[in-house]
């Protein structure tokens, strides 16, 4: 039985609720155009194909992981057990960053 439909919609049978006491949590980069396309033809457009649409800087999803997980644990709502699968489909690129030096000292 599929729980999602990647970077557009998340099904009813992997949803929180008051019953819960195990999740995992999924953090995320979806290609941009895939999903626009998803969302389209199936008619289905939510926040998360909103921002996957656009694109999400995917050098922050491993952060942005360990950062909520550590939320968790220091509310007191959850225990951080061992382990992170990361699979990068991706091929990472180096970025390139223009800037000038006076709009850098105005800084």
């Amino acid at each position: 039985e599929a729980v999602a439909l990647a970077g557009v919609m998340g099904g009813l049978a992997s949803e929180v609720t008051e019953k819960t006491k195990t999740i995992l949590l999924e953090s995320a980069w979806f290609e941009p155009l895939s999903v626009r396309r998803a969302a389209t033809r199936l008619g289905l457009h939510s926040e998360a194909s909103r921002r996957f649409e656009k694109g999400i800087n995917a050098d922050g999803i491993i952060p942005a992981l360990d950062r909520a997980a550590q939320l968790i644990q220091q509310l007191g709502a959850g225990q951080i057990t061992a382990g992170i699968v990361d699979v990068n489909v991706r091929p990472e690129t180096a970025r390139t960053i223009r800037l000038r030096t006076a709009r850098v000292n105005k800084v």
